[in-house]
């Protein structure tokens, strides 16, 4: 009950991020929302998403001097739910990357630090190496993880682990999740975010279909935002009274 109760905030916060979209569209996707995951625990996860995509459009709406911090801050918490976050924070900061404008790296810096700060002061009670231990290291390690898990292996852990090159897999995983991140300059925000998290469902060590309303959600926001910000359509010829516009092309000399 508690999960579909924060996964019921993710909706009223898509709803809030896009309030022109009307209710009534966005309420298809509700029930997908609300209970296409709810034996596992990424709700968290889900709520600190559609948080970030809250800030983020708001952000590229009317840019502020408060609320990038406040944008590194939710990162730090989400770090602290499950690991979708990380690609997803890692190509939201170097999509503001430029190679044009290396000062640039000074504001990314920052953002990233003041995340990563919020994060060690929610492990620091339960000891920040015992944290990352048990987390990290346990799910880049299949040997360990198979131990305790009855999940099936993944589409790059599987032919890894089958092949007995499992040792390898920490590497295999970083390159093609880290590949994804640094192409996120060169696309749009949104679909970089996308990209990387797809790398990392590719990447991660077992099947993740608890983050496939996550996924959604995001490419939802990418499609509205979309709309949003592409410029109107231009009028016609035939809506301006001048008829139906002539193709371009050759000009026939077939007269008569």
């Amino acid at each position: 009950m508690v999960m579909i109760l924060i996964n019921g905030l993710a909706c009223l916060i898509l709803a809030l991020t896009f309030p022109r979209a009307g209710l009534a569209s966005l309420a298809a996707f509700f029930p997908l929302f609300l209970f296409g995951e709810i034996k596992t625990n990424p709700s968290l996860t889900f709520l600190v998403t559609a948080l970030l995509v809250w800030l983020i459009v708001e952000e590229q709406r009317e840019p502020g001097r408060v609320r990038p911090y406040l944008i590194a801050v939710v990162f730090g918490i989400g770090l602290m739910t499950k690991f979708l976050v990380l690609p997803l924070m890692a190509a939201y900061y170097w999509h503001r990357f430029s190679l044009k404008r290396p000062a640039s790296l000074v504001p990314i810096g920052g953002g990233i630090a003041l995340a990563v700060a919020t994060s060690v002061l929610i492990m620091a009670p339960f000891g920040v190496a015992a944290v990352l231990k048990n987390t990290v290291l346990f799910n880049l390690v299949l040997e360990d993880r198979a131990a305790l898990t009855t999940f099936y292996p993944n589409v790059l852990s599987g032919p890894l682990n089958a092949l007995g090159l499992g040792t390898i897999y920490p590497v295999a995983a970083a390159a093609a999740v880290g590949a994804a991140v640094l192409a996120a300059p060169r696309l749009r925000l949104f679909p970089a975010l996308l990209a990387a998290a797809f790398a990392f469902l590719l990447a991660a060590p077992t099947p993740e279909p608890q983050y496939l309303p996550i996924m959604l959600y995001l490419a939802v926001a990418f499609r509205l935002h979309e709309r949003e910000t592409e410029p109107p359509f231009p009028p016609s010829a035939s809506e301006n009274g001048a008829g139906p516009a002539r193709p371009l092309g050759r000009v026939s000399n077939d007269a008569g």
